[in-house]
């Protein structure tokens, strides 16, 4: 019987060990994290914690608060933005985030109902000039349903846009999308705080090439070129990764910040399953 119990003890702590790694090593198999808002913080800038030289953020007018946080975020604090003209986060002209062919971002955002069916464009992320620029925006379907929209120009030519289908916007949601430079696919990806996430949540073909340096600030919840572009809205844990991440990354980076629903539950289920073959045993 103690070997058998011992070995039930070996086994979940190996595999605690194991999932966490998992989910951290999935992370990280993605290319460089250019850019990360965690965004979990009270006042102060925008920390930026991706690679390479921080691109810290100002953060105008707006601040960051617990009200409406969900119980499974592993934040305790969010930035609100008021919507109102010039808020949001301005990071400046951000080197890093010149030159984009592929990419992806990602990250999580409430919208104030008020703000629903009044968008013009209101900015996620956005580079934009007259020029080359990438630009991330809630656009109206109508009847009070939204999506959200990338736009690019390489400089070259005409923008396109390829946009998301439309999102539950009566809470919390994730959101990813990832951009192909050289063929130019982009792919949404909209999931919630429960750790569902669909895959397809729109698609298609945009502009293909790397985007021209721009001498224009990088700013989350606004744009430099119309200040008065900014959502009702909470943000959280905001990111631009330097390559096309497949669904698996884009589900670990999901789950980094509502981990319970994800490996915890797995790690339990799995302990469990541990404990019934200990009792099965026992009994023969």
């Amino acid at each position: 019987m103690k070997n058998y119990l011992s070995l039930a003890r070996k086994n979940t702590l190996t595999l605690a060990a194991l999932l966490a790694l998992g989910v951290t090593s999935f992370v990280n198999q993605a290319s460089a994290q250019l850019l990360r808002y965690e965004l979990d913080q009270t006042s102060g800038p925008a920390l930026d914690t991706g690679s390479g030289t921080a691109a810290n953020g100002t953060v105008n007018v707006g601040g960051f608060t617990t009200v409406g946080v969900p119980s499974a975020f592993e934040a305790s604090n969010v930035y609100a933005n008021n919507g109102g003209t010039g808020v949001g986060i301005n990071a400046g002209d951000v080197a890093k985030l010149d030159g984009l062919g592929d990419f992806t971002m990602s990250g999580w955002l409430r919208v104030d109902s008020a703000n629903i069916g009044n968008f013009t464009e209101d900015r996620v992320m956005s580079k934009r000039s007259t020029g080359s620029y990438f630009d991330l925006t809630f656009y109206d379907i109508g009847s009070g349903v939204a999506g959200l929209s990338l736009e690019i120009s390489t400089g070259t030519g005409s923008a396109q846009r390829v946009s998301s289908t439309a999102i539950d916007l009566s809470d919390w949601f994730f959101f990813a999308v990832s951009r192909d430079g050289t063929s130019g696919a982009t792919q949404f990806y909209l999931g919630d705080a429960t750790g569902t996430i669909a895959a397809a949540a729109g698609s298609g073909t945009g502009v293909t090439g790397n985007i021209a340096a721009n001498s224009n600030d990088f700013w989350v919840g606004n744009v430099q070129a119309n200040t008065g572009r900014a959502p009702d809205a909470d943000f959280s844990d905001m990111r631009i990764y330097g390559d096309v991440l497949t669904l698996a990354q884009v589900q670990a980076v999901q789950t980094t910040a509502i981990p319970e629903p994800s490996s915890f539950a797995l790690l339990l289920g799995s302990a469990a399953w541990i404990v019934l073959f200990v009792r099965s045993r026992r009994r023969g």
